[in-house]
């Protein structure tokens, strides 16, 4: 890699052909091309391979995609980065639900690319059978080697009925089954906080940073978790988990703007819903002047946030937003439901 982006660098804007095919063969990641000291900062195959890692994160992420808007982003059949635009479009169609077009876009991953691998992979998303008597390494992994685990998830799952006790063991639970897979471990606690959720409104005291890792985890996961029937909660919970991400000064710009604009779309289906009281108010104003500073340092034109709710709303986005009002019987009611499997890391609803 170093090699072949050494070779491009030095030759500046011409592209040979027989490289370009070397380098995309040998791409194990655009980050690769995105960071390489070999290539300028203005040098389109850099530039694009940033555009690609953001538009990946963006459909990961639930944000909304970036517009290239610039000549120099060219990522067509001849470009290493071309595979790369192709996972993209394969994992947008699969959270929009569109397995044909899922599958149509796998279909067109370059053979000796590193997307490739990921082939079979999206053929189970798109749902093929597993062969028989094959085994999910990781569920046998779970239950042979951690033995406590496996009870652990059964333990859950029958407390799934008790928030109290459910609050008192998934912490444990959590951390354990982070140390096996770190995504499992979020999504266990996901399931967890959603079980909640259906019960009760979560408090702050649901967010527990010190089971989840990264910047704002907890609050994030506990933010989505109520998005359903208590979209106040969730606002707030969205608003600590930026705070700490600001705090750690692990987001950008693009990403602080995307995350605006999601607390602007909750703070309009709790208004929507009658479930802004003053108090919610004064809170979500506190957040956000508690973070001013922070997002001033990332985008310096922002004003102070104003002190009432439509003008919040044109705050957030920067746009003017129609006021919509509704009845406060369209908040839905609460429906318990209950997982049968013990598998409870297997669920399909984190975003």
């Amino acid at each position: 890699m170093d090699r072949l982006l050494q070779e491009i660098g030095i030759k500046g804007r011409t592209r040979d052909s027989s490289v370009m095919r070397a380098l995309s063969s040998a791409l194990t990641h655009p980050a690769r091309i995105a960071e390489s000291g070999f290539l300028n900062d203005d040098d389109p195959l850099k530039i694009s391979a940033r555009c690609i890692i953001e538009d990946f994160e963006a459909v990961t992420n639930g944000m909304s995609r970036p517009d290239p808007g610039d000549t120099v982003i060219i990522i067509d059949e001849e470009s290493p980065l071309y595979p790369w635009r192709l996972l993209t479009e394969a994992v947008a169609s699969f959270y929009e639900g569109n397995t044909k077009a899922m599958i149509d876009t796998v279909r067109q991953f370059p053979e000796k690319s590193a997307v490739a691998n990921l082939r079979s992979t999206f053929e189970i998303l798109a749902g093929k059978p597993l062969p028989v008597n094959e085994k999910n390494i990781f569920i046998e992994k779970i239950r042979v080697i951690h033995k406590e685990l496996s009870l652990g998830l059964e333990i859950l799952d029958e407390a799934s009925s008790y928030p109290d006790l459910l609050r008192k063991e998934i912490g444990y639970y959590v951390r354990e089954m982070s140390k096996e897979n770190p995504e499992a471990g979020k999504r266990l606690y996901y399931w967890a906080m959603k079980v909640l959720s259906e019960e009760e409104p979560l408090s702050e005291k649901d967010e527990m940073p010190s089971v989840i890792q990264g910047a704002g985890e907890a609050s994030r996961i506990c933010a989505l978790a109520s998005i359903r029937y208590d979209p106040e909660r969730a606002l707030t919970a969205w608003l600590r988990s930026l705070h700490t991400v600001l705090e750690a000064e692990e987001i950008s710009p693009a990403e602080l703007s995307a995350r605006l604009e999601i607390a602007e779309e909750l703070l309009k289906k709790a208004e929507e819903e009658n479930l802004l009281s003053a108090d919610i108010i004064t809170n979500i104003i506190t957040y956000l002047n508690h973070s001013y500073p922070l997002i001033k340092n990332l985008l310096p034109a922002v004003p102070l946030p104003p002190l009432d709710t439509e003008g919040l709303q044109q705050w957030l986005t920067g746009t003017v937003k129609d006021r919509v009002s509704a009845a406060a019987d369209r908040r839905p009611r609460r429906k318990i439901k209950r997982n049968v499997s013990t598998e409870l890391f297997l669920f399909d609803e984190v975003s």
